[in-house]
């Protein structure tokens, strides 16, 4: 693969032998390039419970640390639907103040988390710090929980009698398509023609999906004209390939307005470099992640290989640079608030702009709230 279809094949430094490596992900180690940390290896089980089930292994929540170095929940999972019954979940922005009694700073950073080596059913306990102040400790069990791609629809009253509407979107899932066709369908009969759809979360996924979001909000009038081009390596230019408009849109929209932040990656930034030829599109938050790179799939034994292939563009030519879509307004997301609400900066700055067509200029002494500093990763 990496000697063939991987966008920078003629840049591998390809071994001698196979023979000195203990497992396949040893090897992809040494034939990743400098600027590919994106290819990866999955088993074929994992694969299927992430990527076509969207379940995975937690305690019911993703998390991130702040610039604060607070930890807090930035978003929430449910158990499977199979499960008749639900446990009360804990919002975006809720704070983690300890796990098993240790400061989450000195759990994940400083090395206590490499004495808690997690098993199924296994049982830890969370000290949590809610919106209003109070605090409360859960045992969580460490299980199979599901990820809710599309969730937390919003719809905000304009000044001028308009509507927009607001959604955010954790993952391009394959079979999220039904979800956002009765998504938009409710929008289109509320006669919604402006979006902020919100990114922060969102690491990619399926681009297929994303191809259907772009046919499905700007469509109308642009049957035939080009949405996508991608590009292979020298070998295969033969596949480069244009993918235009095909399919009659549910929505007509004006403007979109995207939250995001430096884990807005890949098929998120593919939407919003695409739909910029096409509808006025603005970005608040932090730069994107900066992947503008196709991956394909193939199987092997019980292993699926996901190499870059391709580098894709918009009807004007413009790849997402590696440093990520620079935003219209630089705002740090300090996940301090559930999606959704009303008091989040991110989403007043947007609300702002649809009010007045200007935004804040944040740099001034009496700026409605500050930039902030970026979030700080986990695996940095």
């Amino acid at each position: 693969l990496f000697k063939e279809v991987n966008l920078w094949s003629d840049e591998v430094d390809y071994p001698e032998s196979l023979d000195t490596y203990e497992n396949v992900y040893d090897l992809l180690d040494d034939l990743r390039v400098p600027q590919d940390p994106y290819s990866f290896i999955a088993s074929e089980e994992n694969y299927t419970m992430a990527f076509d089930r969207g379940n995975e292994w937690g305690f019911g929540f993703r998390f991130s640390f702040n610039s604060a170095k607070e930890l807090r929940i930035t978003e929430t999972l449910t158990l499977p639907k199979k499960m008749k019954v639900q446990e009360e979940t804990l919002p975006r922005g809720t704070q983690i103040l300890s796990i098993n009694g240790v400061e989450p700073w000195q759990f994940f950073m400083e090395g206590e988390r490499e004495s808690n080596s997690l098993v199924p059913k296994d049982t830890w306990l969370f000290q949590f710090k809610l919106q209003d102040g109070s605090i409360i400790e859960k045992e969580l069990v460490f299980r199979i929980f599901h990820l809710e791609a599309i969730h937390d629809k919003q719809i905000f009253h304009l000044e001028n009698g308009d509507s927009a509407g607001y959604f955010a979107f954790s993952q391009f899932y394959p079979f999220i398509r039904n979800d956002f066709y009765n998504l938009f369908s409710d929008f289109a009969a509320l006669g919604i023609n402006q979006l902020i759809i919100d990114l922060r979360e969102n690491s990619g996924g399926k681009e297929n999906i994303a191809i259907y979001m772009i046919n499905q909000l700007v469509g109308e009038g642009n049957w035939g004209e080009p949405m996508i081009n991608y590009n292979f390596n020298d070998r295969y230019c033969h596949w480069n390939r244009t993918w235009d408009f095909n399919e009659t849109a549910l929505l007509d929209v004006d403007r979109v307005i995207f939250l995001t932040s430096k884990d807005t990656l890949s098929a998120s930034e593919m939407l919003i470099n695409c739909l910029k030829p096409y509808v006025e599109t603005l970005v608040i938050g932090g730069s994107t992640g900066g992947k503008s790179y196709d991956m394909h799939d193939f199987s092997y034994e019980n292993y699926i290989f996901f190499p870059i292939v391709s580098q894709n563009s918009n009807a004007d030519g413009e790849t997402v640079p590696p440093q990520g879509i620079t935003p219209d307004v630089l705002l740090y997301d300090q996940i301090e608030y559930p999606f959704g609400d009303i008091d989040d900066p991110l989403i007043q700055e947007a609300l702002y702009y649809l009010n007045t067509g200007t935004f804040h200029d944040l740099s001034r002494d009496d700026a409605p709230y500050s930039v902030g500093e970026p979030r700080i990763s986990l695996y940095d």
